[in-house]
């Protein structure tokens, strides 16, 4: 299980003036195998919640808590979380089957087994001719599609998804998310999916949320 507890953090600009408030004594619990849909207005702090979550940053105060141990400080590479956000953040020095493989790398699989296992992920995303390609040769659409397949292919204990779908196409978008759900199931993986797009929060979560001033209210 995830918990957000007493968590507090508030945006800060490069002079490190506070512009608003992300979480104010926050106070929220994902059980393990859930997917949980998080929305609200734009400039509400859903993505800074993401890297909260994520390592990539850390709260003003609070804690946040897998399976009951405190992570609030352990680095990002040791949550073993699957993190997929709206920039990509591919490596553009790596052909594609290479970036998907990275994660993989990091855990210490072998280069061939980690290669392997890449592009049967980007066979479920409908790549599996892009893998030897350049990234930075591919559509906005592909692009997210192998950022969704390196997050996906760790087999992480929670995936974080921001906007994950929002470039697809609408047969693509409704194929994965039916893949998506159907492989958080049947792995028992938790799911935070933010996004603004009811459809997709509606088609894969079990419940969602909105955040708003510093809070998360349910909304089903």
């Amino acid at each position: 299980m995830l918990e957000l507890r007493d968590l507090s953090h508030a945006w800060s600009d490069d002079q490190g003036q506070s512009c608003g408030v992300v979480a104010d004594r926050l106070n929220w619990q994902i059980p393990r195998g859930e997917t949980v849909a998080l929305l609200g207005p734009s400039g509400s702090g859903k993505s800074t919640l993401l890297r909260l979550i994520a390592g990539l940053e850390v709260p003003d105060q609070g804690d946040i808590l897998w399976d009951g141990q405190a992570i609030t400080h352990v680095p990002p590479e040791r949550r073993h979380f699957g993190l997929m956000f709206q920039d990509f953040a591919l490596f553009s020095h790596l052909n594609v089957q290479d970036n998907v493989a990275f994660g993989l790398r990091e855990q210490g699989q072998s280069k061939r087994a980690a290669r392997l296992q890449a592009l049967q992920a980007l066979e479920a995303m409908g790549l599996a001719d892009r893998g030897l390609a350049h990234v930075l040769s591919l559509s906005g659409g592909e692009q997210q599609r192998v950022a969704l397949a390196r997050a996906w292919v760790t087999k992480p204990k929670l995936m974080l998804l921001d906007e994950p779908f929002s470039a697809l196409d609408a047969d693509r978008r409704a194929q994965l998310r039916d893949e998506f759900k159907a492989w958080f199931k049947t792995h028992d993986m938790t799911c935070i999916l933010v996004t603004h797009d009811q459809a997709d929060a509606e088609a894969m979560a079990d419940h969602a949320w909105r955040l708003g001033e510093g809070r998360v209210t349910p909304l089903w």
